[in-house]
């Protein structure tokens, strides 16, 4: 009896002393977070990266996540997306969802792993099971286009329609698409509209040059260039090379807005700058801007 008494007080100070010594690592690791957060603050962000590595260095999943995010956009080291994918796949064997994600995009998009669909799709699908509404979004896309698994519609408007409850824009903007286009559902271009504007009004690019679109031609409404010619603003303000070239367009036959081919040239310009592919439609209309010399400068 004295023996089993001896074992069972030898047993309670191990676990005591196991305790201690997590909840120690677990008062170390808030530290180390809650200094890094005060140095990114004051915007030195190479020593904040360094007490997240620290932390990190502890196997603490979180802190392995935002170093992950560190590695990623290059913030207080080199950017390295092999680096970035590998912290985010320690966060993600972890549980954490928003590394489940990210390691889903770095998958889908190849960047810092080999491109596989298979495992973007298996990461994405962790995080959504944990209701992250990017997530939910990714998965529907996926079962939309049959990517990394068998197509699937009824499973694609399942997830957008999931990720649009947490009013998540581009699960807005492709519900929008599918009832734009009739994909899974009837064609119904008052439904296409509700999404599209919910998308807007969260500043959706997509969805603000596709509204755009739907007031140019009157789909779904009475076209109406000038609401046509502000919601393509918009996008063009945010960088979506289509829509500059959609403003250029609106100056260049002066529709929704008074017609300027200097204003023209300009937006055309923006949006080969950015990377907008003209077609024949569109140089043709290029060649009386710039000149017959070029329709592409």
């Amino acid at each position: 009896m004295k023996k089993l008494m001896a074992l069972l007080l030898c047993l309670a100070l191990c676990l005591s002393a196991v305790s201690v010594q997590a909840e120690n690592a677990a008062e170390t690791v808030e530290s180390l977070m809650e200094q890094a957060a005060a140095l990114y603050a004051a915007e030195d962000y190479k020593g904040a990266a360094e007490l997240i590595r620290k932390a990190a260095d502890t196997g603490d999943a979180a802190a392995q996540g935002t170093l992950g995010e560190c590695y990623e956009y290059g913030i207080g080291v080199d950017p390295d997306d092999q680096k970035a994918a590998e912290y985010y796949t320690l966060a993600a064997d972890q549980g954490i969802d928003a590394a489940q994600y990210k390691l889903g995009v770095m998958y889908q998009l190849g960047r810092g792993v080999e491109q596989n669909y298979e495992k973007a799709f298996h990461y994405y699908s962790l995080a959504a099971e944990q209701g992250y509404p990017e997530a939910l979004t990714a998965v529907g896309y996926f079962y939309g286009q049959g990517l990394g698994t068998e197509q699937n519609l009824e499973e694609m408007l399942k997830y957008y329609n999931q990720a649009v409850e947490w009013g998540e824009p581009t699960a807005q903007f492709n519900l929008g698409c599918c009832y734009r286009d009739g994909i899974g559902v009837e064609q119904d271009f008052g439904e296409m509209l509700e999404y599209f504007r919910q998308a807007v009004d969260q500043g959706n690019a997509n969805a603000q040059f596709n509204l755009g679109f739907a007031y140019y031609v009157g789909q779904g409404v009475d076209p109406d260039y000038d609401e046509a010619f502000r919601l393509y603003r918009l996008a063009a303000d945010r960088g979506f090379p289509v829509a500059m070239f959609a403003v250029g367009d609106c100056y260049y036959l002066g529709t929704g807005v008074e017609k300027d081919l200097d204003a023209a040239k300009e937006w055309y310009q923006k949006s080969l700058d950015a990377g907008y592919e003209p077609d024949e439609t569109d140089q043709a209309h290029m060649k009386e801007v710039f000149g017959e010399a070029s329709s592409n400068p």
